[in-house]
């Protein structure tokens, strides 16, 4: 009987409350490796949620360096050029 049921928790029909399916025979080891692979799973899943929330962080760093620079270059255009005569004077 317990093996029966780790059999249909392994194959998700208990977890999924579905109706129970006919699954064949799974040892012990069987039923464990497939638990293990469904914990490989949701640990994946976490990870991919954690790397998709850094990019969304990445990109909002980008966009405010993006701002940044661009109003650093525009007030550098807006400095005179220190290796022009400002009076127009030419010693030479």
């Amino acid at each position: 009987m317990l093996e029966s049921w780790e059999a249909a928790l392994a194959d998700g029909s208990i977890t999924a409350l579905a109706c129970p399916r006919k699954t064949g025979t799974l040892t012990r080891d069987q039923a464990q490796e497939i638990i293990h692979m469904q914990q490989q799973h949701r640990d994946k899943d976490r990870y991919i949620t954690e790397l998709e929330h850094q990019l969304s962080q990445a990109r909002i760093e980008r966009d405010r360096l993006s701002k940044a620079v661009d109003a650093l270059g525009k007030a550098i255009k807006t400095m005179p050029d220190p290796c022009e005569d400002p009076d127009g004077d030419n010693p030479t």
